[in-house]
């Protein structure tokens, strides 16, 4: 049987002690849809995306909502840059954090409960125990106090979560918009579980773990991390 697990922060220790305010140096704009108005998806990240390919084919350096004709003549020529592996939504955001940082950060680190950081060394220990984590260095200043660098973890979205009633998508944009369920569940046939760290595709500030990554943390009883079993379905 597949096992699966919500990773958040550990907010009582986590919130309480350390501060980071950055942001991805890149950002696919908004978009301005007829039918669903202005909008823009949150929790999708990239931060392994080169951002000298992508200014060489579009403006992506200003936050801004777009029409639905433009918006999608920017996926069109920024699709093949990222790649066709990495889904791309109103509001992905592209390239390193760049921003700045304090406190006394544990083993992980939190920009907000979908943008997970963890230190380089357990980065390196994570490779040497077998879990390949995409990790990008972000470009944090912390002040007069140096600081171990933190790689922001790319976590793709790939597996889908289980929906009572279907919900409609609009036929212009692609908006689909989920909400909440009180249990989250997610479906078997979508879940990789060979993946240790991924994205739900449909509700993106949600990040699952696979039973391996874990059993990682668990073990060595790292900090300023939480995690929570959800359903295979």
């Amino acid at each position: 049987m597949e096992h699966a697990f919500i990773i958040k922060p550990d907010d009582l220790n986590w919130a309480t002690q350390n501060s980071l305010e950055a942001a991805n140096i890149r950002s696919v704009p908004g978009v301005h849809c007829p039918n669903c108005g202005i909008w823009t998806n949150v929790g999708i990240s990239y931060p392994s995306a080169e951002t000298g390919s992508l200014d060489a084919v579009a403006d992506l350096k200003t936050p801004r909502p777009v029409p639905l004709d433009e918006f999608k003549n920017i996926l069109g020529r920024i699709q093949p840059v990222i790649g066709a592996n990495r889904p791309l939504k109103p509001g992905t955001e592209l390239g390193p954090l760049r921003g700045k940082a304090s406190g006394k950060f544990g083993d992980f680190a939190w920009l907000n409960p979908w943008t997970v950081l963890v230190r380089e060394s357990l980065w390196f220990d994570a490779h040497k125990a077998g879990i390949d984590l995409v990790g990008v260095p972000a470009e944090l200043d912390f002040g007069k106090k140096p600081f171990e660098s933190l790689l922001e973890i790319e976590a793709l979205p790939k597996v889908q979560m289980f929906v009572e009633q279907p919900v409609p998508i609009c036929e212009l944009c692609g908006r689909q918009p989920i909400k909440m369920p009180d249990r989250v569940k997610v479906i078997g046939s979508t879940f990789d579980d060979s993946i240790p760290l991924q994205r739900i595709a449909n509700f993106s500030t949600i990040l699952v773990a696979n039973e391996t990554f874990a059993r990682f943390i668990r073990e060595r009883e790292l900090t300023d991390v939480l995690l929570s079993p959800i359903e295979v379905v």
